[in-house]
């Protein structure tokens, strides 16, 4: 598996949302944190390079994507 090296922070930021909205349970949390943490072994990360920023930086514009998105997509293009 391959991801953006952002991806923890948005899936943690992800899991603090669902606990204000009452959607997970504080319980919940400390799971998906403590499963994210035994994924994050075994994938690879794609770091913000130049070249990941530069392609993020025009993908707003040309596809209409926000910042994190542009910045997975670049990722993922790279």
């Amino acid at each position: 598996m391959v991801v953006w090296w952002g991806t923890p922070l948005e899936a943690r930021s992800a899991f603090a949302r669902l606990v204000r909205e009452g959607q997970l349970t504080s319980g919940e949390r400390v799971t998906a944190v403590r499963l994210l943490a035994q994924l994050r072994v075994a994938w690879d990360e794609i770091l913000p390079t130049e070249k990941v920023r530069s392609l993020a930086e025009d993908l707003p514009d040309s596809h209409g994507v926000r910042a994190a998105d542009a910045a997975q997509l670049a990722a993922a293009l790279v």
